[in-house]
């Protein structure tokens, strides 16, 4: 999350009327440390004004409402297991997802999403302000793209399903 940050400082000057919103525990075994650490740097970079953290996860429908009221996305993560919950609930609102270049999430994208493959907050910057374009996406949610993007997040959910029943 702390690249996440620094990023949305070195994008503010383009995103002034935009928010980033950190939703979801924050670490591991050292959660409080590391919260303390990412409010701090929101405090030294001087953009608390632009960046809310919410440690916690949110109840899914409350999840699902920011998604589509978002302008994108971003998926920092570095190493999961298994389809993301939070990428299929921003493919299914429409919402231009920027995140790093893991397979399983480059496996429910769509072409229209913004991947980094480097974690540097200059490169995830970029990946922002290129996401905050691609939100005119939102305008037709039925283009190529967003069918694209269903159809990745439903096929994902279909090896969820047939893995859990154990079909082959």
């Amino acid at each position: 999350f702390h690249l996440a940050i620094q990023a949305w400082h070195l994008a503010q000057k383009d995103l002034k009327q935009l928010q980033l919103l950190i939703v979801g525990p924050v670490g591991n075994k050292d959660g409080e440390k590391y919260l303390k650490y990412l409010q701090n740097l929101v405090l030294e970079l001087n953009i608390s004004q632009s960046v809310i953290i919410v440690p916690r996860l949110l109840p899914a429908e409350e999840l699902k409402w920011l998604c589509v009221n978002s302008k994108f996305i971003i998926l920092p993560y570095i190493n999961i297991q298994g389809p993301s919950g939070t990428a299929m609930d921003a493919r299914l609102s429409g919402v231009p997802i920027v995140a790093t270049d893991i397979p399983v999430l480059r496996n429910q994208l769509a072409d229209t999403d913004v991947i980094w493959t480097k974690a540097t907050s200059n490169d995830i910057s970029k990946a922002i302000l290129q996401a905050n374009g691609l939100n005119k996406l939102r305008k037709n949610p039925f283009s190529n793209q967003f069918k694209n993007g269903i159809m990745k997040t439903s096929e994902a959910i279909l090896k969820i399903y047939e893995s859990s029943i154990g079909y082959q």
